[in-house]
């Protein structure tokens, strides 16, 4: 789903023969709908970015990887990844020469830290 105008488009089929990632089929139209949403110069004046999820698809360079990758360097806007806890590390490792938080979406302080972070952005774009 887009969330700048709630558009939406299948990203996977679920079949009973092996698939991209288990029985999991991933469609390209869902892809390409994902890394349009993803553009740089699509996000352009969000306070927040957030990619769910980044996982074995983006690790093989597949997926959403090409739009991740654009964001993250081009450093405009804060981009909330979500990774699960098995892969972390690996994505850390991808991103290794970005400055990042690691925030435990199950914590009690993570939405708060968020919250934090987006009035920091703020703020800063005000002065800057």
């Amino acid at each position: 789903m887009d969330m700048r105008n709630e558009a939406r488009s299948p990203l996977a089929v679920r079949r009973d023969d092996p698939g991209d990632i288990g029985r999991f089929h991933f469609l390209e139209e869902g892809l390409s709908f994902g890394r349009r949403a993803l553009d740089v110069a699509a996000t352009e004046g969000a306070d927040l970015v957030i990619v769910d999820e980044f996982g074995r698809l983006e690790l093989a360079s597949r997926g959403w990887r090409s739009a991740v990758d654009s964001l993250v360097h081009a450093g405009k806007r804060p981009l909330l990844i979500v990774v699960r806890r098995e892969w972390a590390g690996e994505v850390q490792e991808v991103y290794a020469d970005v400055p990042s938080r690691v925030l435990d979406a199950a914590g009690p302080d993570s939405v708060h830290e968020v919250i934090s972070l987006l009035k920091y952005n703020r703020a800063a774009r005000k002065i800057g």
